[in-house]
């Protein structure tokens, strides 16, 4: 993948991901370019936004509501638990269908 398309795609998922302001900044887009120099793939940041929506939405409802993510930074935490390998690929199938329900209002 080219390093424009890789771009468009990962910006792309993170307008259409679940919590997210809806906008892009230079620095977010800095941020993707980077992770496409040390060869990050767009799994590994599609499982870090699953594994970050679900944390999200499955916290305690008596908190208070979490603001929405304003930036692509706020993912740089967890993509580094899922390049470390510290997430099993059963659980994160788990998640997505969770939350696909969740969406889907099942």
């Amino acid at each position: 993948m080219s390093r424009p398309e890789f771009v468009e795609q990962v910006l792309s998922l993170y307008l259409t991901a679940e919590g997210t302001a809806g906008r892009i900044s230079r620095s977010d887009r800095k941020l993707v370019e980077n992770w496409y120099e040390e060869g990050v793939t767009v799994e590994e940041i599609e499982t870090a936004f699953v594994l970050t929506m679900a944390r999200r939405r499955f916290r305690d409802p008596a908190l208070p509501p979490l603001d929405p993510i304003r930036s692509l930074h706020y993912f740089v935490p967890v993509l580094g638990e899922v390049r470390a390998k510290s997430v099993p690929v059963d659980y994160v199938s788990y998640l997505r269908h969770k939350l696909a329900r969740i969406r889907d209002g099942i």
